[in-house]
């Protein structure tokens, strides 16, 4: 079967520029065959996509090969992403009027101009790295209760995580990682900075730091949140420049990460301004759906995988909010907290600009156990941490039912939070507790929901302890068995993990109400 699916022209305006500079390429249509998907996806990923319900779409299938083909003999393509159905090109002048000429581009963004200075990486470091006694890392773990999670066996073993940062300086070869090569879990995937598979090429060790949260195993000394899963690593960020071209990284990074099956994504990178100020994004783009990076959190969510995103270490900053893709509705984003429960003064704060509570929850993130590039453990803060942790424990729980959906995996994780009933756009959500979270992975497998209140009047909530399945057929009877309403409610739609049936019209009486014929309550109207 072949499709096409075409978008309208749209060239978007720039400002001319004598020097080469990086452009994105939108193409207008895709051609799709449905029986040649095997080739773009791998086995677990069509597994893990039958199992969680997620269909096969457009996205899933490259940028037509004549595009790039054309595209190629104008000016040098350094990316592609077909989840955009777009490519990076770097150009000069005359080379960008040639590809205005091609009638199967759409729109032209500009990203920045090629030529800048080296500036100093936001992602250094500032750490004091010593020994430590047995237990240091323990904090971080024990804030969560998530130490009950690993003692039942859930360590994450089986499940798949990808990091996406600047950097894995030195991981195969420090001590700390060696479990996790020896047991052939670290895998480097991709450079997209210098467009090779080393993902330690030109430096970089941040993301060193951040995956020693995770996977980090040192016995009796540091065991980070996920020990046993498998890493995959992409360098998506370049150290000596800002430019809105990391940010169309991570589209390319994500479908990656996709096409081999990837669970969760950690994303410790956060954008908002560039080098280049007049591409920066203001506060009003972070509305959870104008950033290409939020764009692709946002894909990758409907794909099902679960992204985690850190705040950002804005709020003793102007900027002050959370930067993309922390503004992605469904992206679990991390504020920073101390193993004290204080909230961190540099984390960023919400609100999304469209009003979202953000960040959602938090995890420790001021002053962190990690491991250096230099295998040495220490300690260190940003949300860049608070992030992988999280992103770790919400692996462990979805390994004790991986055919549950992230949104599930999402939903248990902020209910299980210890500022469910007060949010705030500090810490959102508050802390999870995974113990408790645990307990939401137990009774969903038993199809469990809550109905209150009870009695009831001019309505009635419907709320499953996890959204596995957002779609809830509600039916509702009277003591004769006749059925006086059905409907369905679909909570993808809603901003909340709940759905509302007015009720006015029901007269005061007994009823039994039946959720996804799956279980019967008792209830009555005063």
């Amino acid at each position: 079967m072949k499709w096409l699916f075409s978008f309208s022209l749209l060239l978007t305006q720039f400002t001319a520029s004598a020097q080469s500079a990086d452009y994105l390429l939108y193409f207008k249509d895709k051609q799709i065959h449905l029986e040649e998907i095997q080739h773009y996806l791998s086995p677990r990923t069509l597994e893990m996509r039958r199992m969680r319900g997620i269909e096969t779409d457009e996205l899933d299938f490259p940028i037509q090969l004549y595009y790039i083909k054309s595209v190629a003999n104008i000016a040098p393509i350094s990316h592609q992403s077909k989840w955009l159905n777009a490519a990076v090109v770097r150009a000069n002048q005359v080379q960008l009027e040639s590809l205005k000429k091609l009638n199967f581009i759409r729109e032209i963004e500009f990203l920045g101009e090629h030529a800048m200075a080296k500036k100093s990486t936001k992602q250094k470091l500032e750490s004091q790295f010593a020994e430590l006694a047995y237990g240091k890392a323990f904090p971080q773990i024990n804030i969560h209760s998530a130490q009950t999670m690993h003692d039942s066996g859930f360590t994450g073993k089986g499940m798949r995580i990808a990091v996406f940062d600047n950097g894995f300086q030195n991981v195969f070869a420090i001590p700390a990682f060696q479990l996790a090569v020896n047991e052939g879990r670290l895998h480097s995937v991709w450079n997209y900075v210098d467009t090779v598979q080393d993902v330690n090429k030109s430096g970089g060790s941040h993301g060193t730091a951040v995956l020693s949260t995770m996977a980090g195993f040192i016995q009796d000394t540091f065991i980070g949140s996920a020990p046993h899963a498998d890493y995959y690593l992409f360098k998506t960020e370049n150290n000596a420049s800002e430019t809105r071209l990391e940010k169309s990284i991570g589209p390319m990074a994500a479908e990656k990460a996709d096409s081999i099956g990837v669970d969760v994504i950690n994303s410790s990178l956060g954008y908002s301004v560039f080098d280049d100020k007049s591409t920066s994004y203001t506060y009003a783009n972070m509305d959870g759906k104008t950033a290409i990076i939020t764009k692709a959190a946002n894909i990758a969510f409907d794909k099902g995988i679960l992204v985690v995103s850190s705040a950002g270490n804005e709020g003793n900053d102007e900027w002050r909010y959370i930067t993309a893709p922390a503004d992605g509705p469904n992206v679990p984003t991390l504020g920073a907290v101390s193993a004290q429960r204080n909230i961190a003064n540099f984390s960023s704060r919400g609100p999304s600009a469209d009003g979202r509570i953000k960040p959602d929850v938090c995890a420790v993130g001021d002053g962190s156990l990690v491991i250096n590039e230099s295998g040495k453990v220490g300690y260190s803060s940003g949300t860049s941490f608070s992030s992988p942790i999280m992103a770790g424990l919400a692996a462990c729980l979805w390994q004790m039912n991986p055919s549950l959906t992230n949104r599930a995996i999402r939903a248990m994780i902020v209910k299980s939070s210890d500022q469910l009933a007060n949010p705030n756009n500090n810490g959102g959500y508050g802390i999870p507790d995974f113990s408790l979270a645990m307990q939401f992975m137990r009774r969903a497998e038993l199809g469990l929901y809550r109905v209150y209140p009870n009695p009831f009047s001019d309505y009635l909530i419907i709320e499953p302890d996890v959204q596995n399945n957002p779609k809830l057929d509600i039916e509702i009877f009277d003591l004769s068995g006749k059925r006086i309403r059905n409907l369905t409610l679909d909570l993808s739609k809603s901003v909340h993990s709940f759905g509302a049936i007015p009720t006015e019209d029901i007269n005061k009486g007994q009823y039994f109400i039946r959720i996804n014929r799956e279980k019967v309550w008792k209830i009555q109207k005063n």
